[in-house]
Protein backbone atom coordinates (compact mmCIF):
# COMPACT_ATOMS: atom_id res chain seq x y z
CA UNK A 1 0.00 0.00 0.00
CA UNK A 2 1.31 3.46 -0.91
CA UNK A 3 0.02 6.92 0.02
CA UNK A 4 1.01 10.30 -1.50
CA UNK A 5 1.18 13.97 -0.55
CA UNK A 6 -0.93 16.47 -2.50
CA UNK A 7 2.19 17.44 -4.47
CA UNK A 8 2.50 13.86 -5.75
CA UNK A 9 5.46 12.92 -3.55
CA UNK A 10 5.29 9.56 -1.79
CA UNK A 11 4.14 9.78 1.85
CA UNK A 12 4.14 6.16 3.06
CA UNK A 13 4.61 2.67 1.70
CA UNK A 14 4.24 -0.86 3.02
CA UNK A 15 6.06 -3.64 1.18
CA UNK A 16 5.37 -7.28 2.01
CA UNK A 17 8.41 -9.54 1.73
CA UNK A 18 8.42 -13.14 0.46
CA UNK A 19 8.37 -14.51 4.03
CA UNK A 20 5.36 -12.39 5.00
CA UNK A 21 7.19 -9.64 6.88
CA UNK A 22 6.46 -5.99 6.14
CA UNK A 23 8.79 -3.04 5.54
CA UNK A 24 7.08 0.23 6.42
CA UNK A 25 8.62 3.48 5.13
CA UNK A 26 7.76 7.18 5.43
CA UNK A 27 8.93 10.16 3.35
CA UNK A 28 9.05 13.93 3.84
CA UNK A 29 7.05 16.09 1.48
CA UNK A 30 10.30 17.14 -0.24
CA UNK A 31 10.90 13.52 -1.32
CA UNK A 32 13.56 12.61 1.27
CA UNK A 33 12.97 9.35 3.12
CA UNK A 34 11.99 9.90 6.77
CA UNK A 35 12.02 6.43 8.35
CA UNK A 36 12.09 2.69 7.71
CA UNK A 37 10.98 -0.16 10.00
CA UNK A 38 10.80 -3.90 9.49
CA UNK A 39 7.79 -5.67 11.04
CA UNK A 40 7.28 -9.35 11.76
CA UNK A 41 3.59 -9.46 12.52
CA UNK A 42 3.08 -6.56 14.95
CA UNK A 43 6.66 -6.71 16.24
CA UNK A 44 9.48 -4.44 15.05
CA UNK A 45 12.63 -6.40 14.20
CA UNK A 46 16.14 -5.57 13.01
CA UNK A 47 17.41 -2.08 12.28
CA UNK A 48 15.18 1.00 12.57
CA UNK A 49 16.31 3.94 10.39
CA UNK A 50 15.38 7.63 10.71
CA UNK A 51 16.55 10.50 8.48
CA UNK A 52 16.32 14.30 8.57
CA UNK A 53 14.59 16.16 5.77
CA UNK A 54 18.03 17.09 4.38
CA UNK A 55 18.84 13.40 3.83
CA UNK A 56 21.31 13.04 6.71
CA UNK A 57 20.85 10.09 9.06
CA UNK A 58 19.04 10.90 12.30
CA UNK A 59 19.29 7.52 14.02
CA UNK A 60 20.05 3.84 13.47
CA UNK A 61 18.94 1.51 16.24
CA UNK A 62 18.82 -2.27 16.32
CA UNK A 63 15.43 -2.88 17.92
CA UNK A 64 16.06 -6.27 19.54
CA UNK A 65 19.45 -5.45 21.08
CA UNK A 66 18.84 -1.73 21.68
CA UNK A 67 22.29 -0.82 20.34
CA UNK A 68 22.27 2.35 18.27
CA UNK A 69 23.43 5.85 17.43
CA UNK A 70 21.67 9.19 16.95
CA UNK A 71 22.95 12.34 15.24
CA UNK A 72 22.09 16.03 15.15
CA UNK A 73 20.96 17.54 11.87
CA UNK A 74 24.45 19.02 11.54
CA UNK A 75 25.90 15.49 11.45
CA UNK A 76 27.37 15.72 14.96
CA UNK A 77 26.70 12.60 17.06
CA UNK A 78 24.04 13.21 19.74
CA UNK A 79 23.92 9.83 21.52
CA UNK A 80 25.35 6.35 21.31
CA UNK A 81 25.15 3.12 23.26
CA UNK A 82 22.46 0.70 24.23
CA UNK A 83 19.01 2.24 24.61
CA UNK A 84 17.63 -0.98 26.07
CA UNK A 85 20.01 -2.70 28.51
CA UNK A 86 23.40 -0.98 28.90
CA UNK A 87 25.34 2.31 29.04
CA UNK A 88 24.05 5.27 27.00
CA UNK A 89 26.03 8.47 26.39
CA UNK A 90 24.74 11.70 24.88
CA UNK A 91 26.57 14.82 23.67
CA UNK A 92 25.78 18.45 23.00
CA UNK A 93 25.93 19.55 19.38
CA UNK A 94 29.15 21.37 20.28
CA UNK A 95 30.71 17.99 21.11
CA UNK A 96 30.77 18.14 24.93
CA UNK A 97 29.25 15.32 26.94
CA UNK A 98 25.66 15.95 28.10
CA UNK A 99 24.71 12.81 30.02
CA UNK A 100 25.76 9.25 30.75
CA UNK A 101 24.10 6.37 32.52
CA UNK A 102 22.47 2.95 32.31
CA UNK A 103 19.30 1.91 30.52
CA UNK A 104 16.80 -0.87 31.17
CA UNK A 105 13.94 -1.70 28.81
CA UNK A 106 14.37 1.66 26.99
CA UNK A 107 14.26 3.78 30.14
CA UNK A 108 16.76 5.25 32.64
CA UNK A 109 18.09 2.91 35.32
CA UNK A 110 20.82 3.12 37.94
CA UNK A 111 23.32 5.99 38.21
CA UNK A 112 23.06 8.95 35.81
CA UNK A 113 25.21 12.07 35.52
CA UNK A 114 24.28 15.21 33.56
CA UNK A 115 26.57 18.09 32.52
CA UNK A 116 26.15 21.65 31.28
CA UNK A 117 27.57 22.52 27.90
CA UNK A 118 30.49 24.29 29.62
CA UNK A 119 31.54 20.98 31.20
CA UNK A 120 30.25 21.71 34.72
CA UNK A 121 28.26 18.93 36.34
CA UNK A 122 24.50 19.64 36.28
CA UNK A 123 22.98 16.80 38.32
CA UNK A 124 23.77 13.35 39.64
CA UNK A 125 21.68 10.56 41.10
CA UNK A 126 20.00 7.22 40.55
CA UNK A 127 16.88 6.00 38.79
CA UNK A 128 14.80 2.97 39.68
CA UNK A 129 13.07 0.89 37.03
CA UNK A 130 9.35 0.18 37.48
CA UNK A 131 7.10 -2.14 35.53
CA UNK A 132 3.76 -0.43 35.10
CA UNK A 133 1.84 1.93 32.86
CA UNK A 134 2.36 5.67 32.46
CA UNK A 135 0.48 6.86 29.40
CA UNK A 136 1.40 4.58 26.51
CA UNK A 137 4.53 3.23 28.24
CA UNK A 138 4.55 -0.22 29.91
CA UNK A 139 7.58 0.63 32.08
CA UNK A 140 9.07 3.82 33.52
CA UNK A 141 11.85 5.12 35.74
CA UNK A 142 11.81 7.52 38.68
CA UNK A 143 14.49 9.20 40.75
CA UNK A 144 15.47 7.40 43.97
CA UNK A 145 17.90 8.03 46.80
CA UNK A 146 20.25 11.00 46.98
CA UNK A 147 20.17 13.58 44.14
CA UNK A 148 22.34 16.66 43.81
CA UNK A 149 22.05 19.51 41.31
CA UNK A 150 24.46 22.34 40.49
CA UNK A 151 24.33 25.71 38.78
CA UNK A 152 26.30 26.31 35.62
CA UNK A 153 28.92 28.19 37.63
CA UNK A 154 29.63 25.07 39.72
CA UNK A 155 27.74 26.17 42.86
CA UNK A 156 25.46 23.56 44.37
CA UNK A 157 21.77 24.18 43.65
CA UNK A 158 19.91 21.48 45.60
CA UNK A 159 20.47 18.29 47.57
CA UNK A 160 18.09 15.73 49.01
CA UNK A 161 16.40 12.36 48.69
CA UNK A 162 13.75 10.91 46.38
CA UNK A 163 11.54 8.07 47.55
CA UNK A 164 11.64 4.54 46.12
CA UNK A 165 7.91 3.80 45.94
CA UNK A 166 7.42 4.35 42.22
CA UNK A 167 6.15 7.95 42.36
CA UNK A 168 7.94 10.00 39.71
CA UNK A 169 10.29 12.64 41.18
CA UNK A 170 8.74 12.64 44.66
CA UNK A 171 10.99 14.23 47.28
CA UNK A 172 11.30 12.78 50.78
CA UNK A 173 13.23 13.66 53.92
CA UNK A 174 15.55 16.65 54.29
CA UNK A 175 16.13 18.97 51.31
CA UNK A 176 18.35 22.02 50.98
CA UNK A 177 18.50 24.54 48.13
CA UNK A 178 21.04 27.28 47.44
CA UNK A 179 21.24 30.46 45.40
CA UNK A 180 23.70 30.75 42.56
CA UNK A 181 25.96 32.87 44.79
CA UNK A 182 26.31 29.95 47.23
CA UNK A 183 24.01 31.29 49.94
CA UNK A 184 21.37 28.96 51.28
CA UNK A 185 17.84 29.47 49.88
CA UNK A 186 15.68 26.97 51.79
CA UNK A 187 15.87 24.04 54.17
CA UNK A 188 13.19 21.64 55.32
CA UNK A 189 11.62 18.20 55.03
CA UNK A 190 9.19 16.40 52.74
CA UNK A 191 7.07 13.38 53.54
CA UNK A 192 5.18 10.77 51.56
CA UNK A 193 1.46 11.47 51.79
CA UNK A 194 -1.62 12.33 49.78
CA UNK A 195 0.30 15.11 48.05
CA UNK A 196 3.48 14.80 45.98
CA UNK A 197 6.36 16.79 47.55
CA UNK A 198 4.39 17.48 50.72
CA UNK A 199 6.28 19.80 53.08
CA UNK A 200 6.23 18.89 56.76
CA UNK A 201 7.80 20.13 60.00
CA UNK A 202 10.18 23.07 60.32
CA UNK A 203 11.06 25.04 57.17
CA UNK A 204 13.41 28.00 56.84
CA UNK A 205 13.98 30.26 53.83
CA UNK A 206 16.61 32.94 53.20
CA UNK A 207 17.07 35.91 50.90
CA UNK A 208 19.88 35.91 48.39
CA UNK A 209 21.86 38.23 50.69
CA UNK A 210 21.80 35.43 53.34
CA UNK A 211 19.26 37.22 55.58
CA UNK A 212 16.55 34.92 56.91
CA UNK A 213 13.22 35.34 55.10
CA UNK A 214 10.77 33.06 56.92
CA UNK A 215 10.61 30.27 59.47
CA UNK A 216 7.86 28.03 60.78
CA UNK A 217 6.14 24.65 60.59
CA UNK A 218 4.25 22.94 57.79
CA UNK A 219 1.43 20.45 58.16
CA UNK A 220 -0.18 18.84 55.10
CA UNK A 221 1.90 21.25 52.98
CA UNK A 222 0.26 24.29 54.62
CA UNK A 223 1.70 26.73 57.15
CA UNK A 224 0.87 25.60 60.67
CA UNK A 225 1.28 27.22 64.06
CA UNK A 226 3.65 30.18 64.53
CA UNK A 227 5.37 31.68 61.46
CA UNK A 228 7.85 34.55 61.43
CA UNK A 229 8.82 36.61 58.38
CA UNK A 230 11.68 39.10 57.95
CA UNK A 231 12.56 41.71 55.34
CA UNK A 232 15.84 41.70 53.38
CA UNK A 233 17.47 43.98 55.97
CA UNK A 234 16.88 41.43 58.73
CA UNK A 235 13.99 43.30 60.37
CA UNK A 236 11.00 41.23 61.52
CA UNK A 237 8.07 42.04 59.24
CA UNK A 238 5.37 39.78 60.63
CA UNK A 239 4.53 37.08 63.11
CA UNK A 240 1.47 34.99 62.33
CA UNK A 241 -0.40 31.95 63.64
CA UNK A 242 -2.09 29.37 61.44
Amino acid sequence: MTTYYDNGQKNSETIRTTNGDEIYSLWYENGQKKSEKHYQGYKIIGLVFDWYDNGLTRSVIHFESGQGTQWYKSGQKSSEGNYKEDILTSWYESGGIESEGSMKDWTHFGKWIYWYENGQKKSEGRYEFHQGSIGSYSSYSCKVGSWTTWYENGQKSSEGEHNDEGVVDEKIGSWTTWYENGHKSSEGRYKTGDLINERVGKWTTWYENAQKSSEGEYKDDNRYGKWTDWDEDGQKSSESYY
